[in-house]
């Protein structure tokens, strides 16, 4: 598994990504687009779906987690 460079944002470990922000995420070779929203099925989350290019499931659901601020998340695709 590739990491995954959040560099660019200049994030601190106390920020929170908004929904615009969370457009695209790009994990891995770009295998694959997911489809995923920070939060758990039936959450709140699943209005503000945003990609996830990965490899596989597994790395897409572990990019969107860190996009998702430790909140976890949900992907399908």
């Amino acid at each position: 598994m590739k990491k995954l460079n959040l560099g660019k944002l200049k994030l601190h470990s106390n920020d929170v990504l908004e929904n615009s922000q969370l457009a695209t995420v790009y994990g891995g070779s770009g295998g694959c687009t997911y489809t995923c929203y920070c939060g758990f099925v039936g959450g709140c989350g699943e209005n503000s779906p945003f990609t996830v290019t990965a490899d596989s499931l597994s790395d897409a659901l572990w990019g969107a987690g860190l996009a998702c601020n430790g909140r976890g998340a949900t992907c399908s695709g």
